[in-house]
């Protein structure tokens, strides 16, 4: 068990994410949609900072920030880990 602590482990996000881009395609305004290099910047931010002990906790903290930085409409957690 203390093993686990020390080594580092690939985690691997499968992400589903809607957006009401229909809505924003009508009006043809960039800053309205989904910037995707944004979302992966946030994405190795967030690995790279992550300390949690258990992947539970760091998907469901994961989920939480996406959801809430990116204001998304529906976000599934795949945790295939």
């Amino acid at each position: 068990m203390n093993g686990k602590k020390t080594i580092q482990q690939k985690v691997v996000f499968d992400l589903e994410m809607e957006h009401e881009n229909h809505v924003y395609a009508k009006t043809d305004n960039l800053s309205k949609t989904l910037d995707y290099e944004d979302i992966s910047n946030f994405i190795r931010t967030f690995c790279s900072e992550c300390r949690f002990k258990l992947k539970e906790t760091s998907s469901g903290t994961f989920v939480y920030r996406v959801d809430w930085q990116f204001r998304l409409s529906t976000l599934a957690n795949h945790d295939n880990a």
